[in-house]
């Protein structure tokens, strides 16, 4: 009787300290086996993505890695076991980038950056499904093969005639403070990279101070990095 008195007291206080023990958060579990990516793109889509902001300028609101089904719903008049189909079909599925007028968010076009995966059996069957979506919804989808480098002129000339629209050129940064300023000019067209954290420069203008009017290179990371450089003509 006293053994079996101390085995259930030994029971009843491992209990307690396991209880204990989870309520503060101590005990993992394998019921939450998740873990935070190092970031949202890879390097090659941050790359584009700064270049991107630098053709469209202030002309749109750009989004990345949008689910598909955000952006298409399936069609009424099918039944569900046909709705269902459609659905599944466009699950899981993501795009690189999407372009929104900035006042209401209006989806105007898609993006997709191609790299080396693209070339796979699977994934070009993604890629046709996802074109055969964009026709059947009237949604401009452009295609740019990941590349070392890009013109921004000719990323603009793509987006401006899938939406049939101009982009304006203004930029939106404020003045930086002149110890700021790198003094070392760069052309108009090369997409170039900040000296300071090496991340995408984005073509701007001035919008008010004393240099108003004028075209500079500005980091992406501004605030965080407030690196500018004059751009000469």
């Amino acid at each position: 009787m006293a053994l079996l008195l101390i085995v259930v007291f030994i029971l009843l206080t491992i209990i307690v300290v396991f209880i204990s023990l989870k309520s503060k958060g101590q005990i993992s579990t394998q019921s939450f086996p998740y873990e935070k990516q190092s970031a949202l793109f890879t390097p090659a889509e941050r790359s584009f993505l700064g270049l991107l902001e630098q053709a469209v300028g202030n002309e749109y609101r750009i989004f990345g890695k949008i689910r598909l089904a955000d952006i298409v719903s399936v069609r009424r008049g099918l039944n569900s076991s046909e709705r269902q189909k459609a659905q599944n079909r466009i699950n899981a599925k993501h795009l690189d980038f999407v372009l929104c007028n900035k006042g209401d968010l209006s989806l105007v076009c898609c993006i997709e950056l191609d790299d080396k995966s693209h070339a796979q059996k699977k994934t070009q069957d993604r890629d046709q499904l996802l074109e055969n979506v964009m026709n059947a919804a009237s949604i401009p989808l452009i295609r740019f093969k990941a590349q070392a480098g890009y013109n921004v002129q000719t990323v603009r000339n793509e987006v401006e005639k899938a939406t049939g629209r101009k982009v304006v050129d203004e930029g939106n940064i404020p003045e930086a403070k002149a110890e700021t300023v790198h003094e070392a000019p760069v052309t108009k067209q090369a997409a170039k990279l900040c000296p300071k954290c090496s991340s995408v420069m984005t073509r701007r203008r001035a919008t008010k101070g004393d240099h108003a009017g004028k075209e500079f290179w500005g980091c992406v990371n501004y605030p965080k990095c407030k690196t500018i450089i004059p751009v000469v003509t």
